[in-house]
């Protein structure tokens, strides 16, 4: 696929797109837009102008095979926004679904079994203070049983981003971490 970014800056200079060792590099910079193909997904960027300021993360990922529906019950389902959850309780077979383009201000408390935590969204605890959340931590498992997180971004928990207390068969896949 062909990607083309468009900044706020009124030139990019000397673009470089890490990790380097995939080999992508703009095909054309102009201005305040450049463009460059990816062929290979998942792929997870960095773009960085000047070499240095201000990255702009990509996260390519593969395509979403089966997201639930809105209405199936046991769903609790964020849609694309921005969305003040707070503490979000999840227990047995209970899914939290964060849509790619939802942004969900808060932290999730997990006690239970059959939990799982999907999307292509954004888990967002930056307007917390340190360490005072409202969870113990942006993903809190609390003696859980056979859960699965995949796809989600956290970003900038208030301390630990993931804490498990005794539990088994947790499965953490395609997490991305993303902090100031």
């Amino acid at each position: 696929i062909e990607v083309e970014v468009e900044s706020t800056r009124q030139w990019l200079r000397d673009v470089v797109i890490r990790p380097e060792s995939k080999g992508v590099r703009a095909t054309h910079v102009y201005r305040g837009s450049m463009k460059f193909n990816l062929s290979v997904a998942p792929s997870y960027l960095s773009i960085e102008p000047d070499a240095k300021h201000g990255p702009l993360l990509l996260f390519a990922n593969s395509m979403e095979a089966c997201a639930p529906e809105a209405t199936r019950t046991g769903v609790k389902y964020f849609g694309p926004g921005i969305h003040q959850a707070g503490a979000i309780e999840l227990t047995d077979n209970e899914i939290l679904y964060i849509a790619g383009g939802a942004v969900v201000k808060g932290g999730v408390h997990a006690k239970g079994k059959n939990i799982q935590i999907l999307g292509r969204g954004i888990l967002d605890g930056l307007e917390y203070p340190w360490f005072h959340g409202p969870t113990n931590t942006i993903i809190d498992l609390d003696h859980c049983e056979d859960v699965l997180i995949d796809g989600i971004i956290l970003k900038d928990g208030w301390g630990w981003n993931l804490n498990m207390r005794g539990c088994k068969g947790v499965t953490v896949r395609n997490l991305k971490l993303v902090a100031l």
